[in-house]
Order: structure tokens, then sequence, then C-alpha cells
């Protein structure tokens, strides 16, 4: 997803693939009150993001690992991914 182009319905789907996730998603969306719906995709959105930036580190270190060489950095992100949640806790309330 660009970061130029607004998230939707459709690309979060889209980009949650076709598992159980997706579904979770679009049963969320569909039964959600619509004053809730800006913020139940917020949610979905930070979790598509977060996925994206766990996919995309992952590949990044499956190349260094087969290259042979060491992995650069903290491999506990938990307090990176805490704060993220945060951010959007108050972006969503905004």
């Amino acid at each position: 997803m660009s970061t130029h182009e607004p998230w939707t319905v459709s690309t979060i789907g889209e980009a949650l693939g076709n598992g159980e996730l997706r579904r979770q998603f679009l049963a969320e969306i569909n039964s959600a009150p619509v004053h809730e719906l800006s913020h139940v995709a917020a949610r979905w959105q930070v979790r598509v993001e977060m996925l994206a930036a766990s996919a995309e580190r992952a590949r990044k270190i499956q190349t260094i690992e087969s290259e042979g060489r060491e992995i650069p950095g903290d491999r506990d992100v938990t307090d990176k991914i805490l704060a993220l949640a945060e951010q959007a806790r108050h972006k969503g309330g905004a």
C-alpha cells in the first residue's frame, strides 16, 4: 500500500489475505454500528501495517541469513510495537 493512498475497507481486507484474519475483519466491519466504523477500520489498519512491517523485516532477515551475515539490531521489538499501538489509539480517538 502506498503511503499516499488512503486505506479502504477493500485494501485492508486485501492486505489481510484470504484467511481467518480477513473473515474476522469483515465480520467486525459488517457488524459495527455506523458511528464506530472509522474506529474499527483504524484498528485493523494498524494491524495490517504491523503485519506488513513484520513481513518486510522477516524478508530482510532471511536475506541476511542466507548470505551468512549476522542480523543487525535488537530482535525484541515489543516496546516498538506497543508504542505504535499507543500512537494508533491516540490517532483513532482524535
